[in-house]
């Protein structure tokens, strides 16, 4: 029975992990589509294409409904798999890298669970960040990575 329980358990865990890459996967895919939606808005607006540009906002709009509900289903598998860990989400680092030749290139979010350094006071508001990595493979692995807080 106890091998059972922790068969069952370890393919419940991977299969939150399997979702939450593929969400994550999704996640990217989305940012890098609203990032070409944002170039082609641009263009159809310094051109004057009214008509495309029209088109390009409709499909810009949906591309951000989109990607909030990829942001929802992250944040609640992300709450699934610290209750499977028995650990409070208090903070929680997600991150992708992915190697080209020598050069790393990765990105990733942080939620911070802010609370009040009083026992029993009122918790500070959650916080939230997203930041891009670079790095080189070369003598002292040289890295840049940028954070920008998000609401």
């Amino acid at each position: 029975m106890a091998i059972d329980q922790f068969a069952d358990k370890t393919i419940y865990m991977n299969t939150l992990l399997d979702n939450l890459s593929e969400v994550l996967k999704e996640i990217v895919e989305g940012y890098s589509a609203l990032v070409d939606l944002l170039q082609r808005e641009r263009r159809f607006i310094v051109e004057n294409s009214l008509n495309e540009l029209h088109d390009c906002i409709k499909q810009k709009e949906t591309m951000i409904l989109k990607l909030k509900m990829l942001e929802d289903s992250r944040i609640s598998l992300t709450v699934r798999l610290a209750g499977f860990f028995e650990a409070e989400t208090k903070d929680i680092t997600l991150s992708y890298i992915h190697k080209f030749g020598i050069v790393s290139v990765g990105g990733g979010y942080i939620y911070y669970g802010l609370h009040s350094s009083v026992p029993g006071g009122t918790d500070l508001p959650d916080s939230q960040e997203i930041f891009a990595t670079v790095s080189v493979d070369t003598l002292l692995a040289p890295t840049l990575t940028v954070y920008k807080e998000i609401d």
